[in-house]
């Protein structure tokens, strides 16, 4: 038999569709007061794919969710999906020099999704968090002739990357960005491995995750969740925090013959193909014509000033 506690349990559940609908009032709008948010209002995580030449790469998300009221309480669902192309044939852009001034990578952007999270009683939403899957190849000539399915050659591509891309930016005499923080592997695969990291921004307290994996000799993808911060927000984080690491959980790498065969082509010549247990934060700030000459991580300063992560945070 079903219990009154259960019975009254099933009854705020199905009464949970109403109180957290993506539907804002002016009447009742409320950004002050501290919530527990909830969403996406579609939470299912549905399977989803990307091809990477012949290898698929799987993973579980939910759809998109808009968000509805009078024009200015409006969010339309935002996304781009690769479908069923194939991403290694997307060409790659240059990016914006505000972005990356020194020009070293190229990418193409092929996925994204973002997912609101709604305070009670129609008074607005009041987070929202991001995926975003992006194409990266470099452009000059540091590493031609090498493979990111090197694990060294890879992890320099990465401090590569991350100062173009994050490294030059100041406040005052000091370095924006902060990372790679927190890195961890994450096994995709039997063979290619993936590597996760924080990057957190000092202006204004943003973390974002990123999620790296080689993709052919000379291109990565890169996952990208933005939405959480490392301060005190007017709402709890952690219903955030749990998409983000179920999405990231349901990961997985099937691996084809064109990406085995290169990634047996490295192994042939280097024994040890699993990418570093830890990696260090990087100096920052750096100039961008220097980046390429000194990008090598500090162990030391990794170990002593490493974030507290979201998650710690909000316990």
């Amino acid at each position: 038999m079903v219990s009154k506690a259960q019975e009254q349990i099933g009854k705020l559940e199905m009464l949970d569709w109403l109180r957290y609908l993506p539907l804002t009032l002016s009447g009742m709008l409320d950004t002050t007061t501290y919530v527990v948010p909830k969403g996406p209002y579609f939470a299912k995580l549905r399977s989803q794919n990307w091809r990477i030449g012949d290898s698929l790469f799987h993973f579980k998300a939910p759809w998109s969710n808009s968000t509805y009221g009078s024009e200015q309480h409006r969010n339309t669902t935002q996304n781009l999906s690769s479908g069923r192309n194939d991403i290694l044939n997307y060409s790659l852009r240059h990016i914006d020099e505000a972005i990356m001034p020194n020009h070293r990578w190229q990418c193409s952007a092929y996925h994204y999704r973002r997912w609101y999270f709604m305070a009670p009683w129609f008074s607005g939403y009041r987070a929202r968090l991001s995926m975003s899957g992006t194409l990266y190849g470099h452009v000059k000539e540091d590493f031609t002739g090498s493979s990111f399915f090197h694990p060294r050659v890879f992890e320099t591509a990465i401090a590569d990357f991350l100062s173009s891309r994050y490294g030059f930016e100041k406040i005052d005499r000091e370095a924006r960005y902060r990372g790679p923080l927190s890195w961890k592997i994450i096994m995709i695969s039997p063979t290619v491995q993936a590597a996760s990291f924080e990057i957190f921004d000092g202006q204004g307290s943003e973390i974002t995750k990123h999620v790296v994996f080689p993709a052919s000799h000379d291109r990565f993808v890169c996952i990208s969740f933005g939405g959480l911060y490392q301060r005190d927000m007017n709402y709890d984080q952690t219903p955030l925090i749990n998409l983000l690491e179920s999405i990231i959980d349901s990961f997985t790498l099937e691996v084809g013959p064109t990406m085995q065969a290169q990634w047996n082509e490295i192994k042939s010549y280097c024994p040890n193909m699993s990418l570093t247990a830890e990696y260090g934060e990087l100096k920052w700030p750096i100039k961008p014509e220097s980046v390429g000459n000194s990008v090598e991580p500090s162990p030391k300063v990794a170990k002593n000033n490493v974030l507290i992560s979201s998650q710690n945070k909000l316990n």
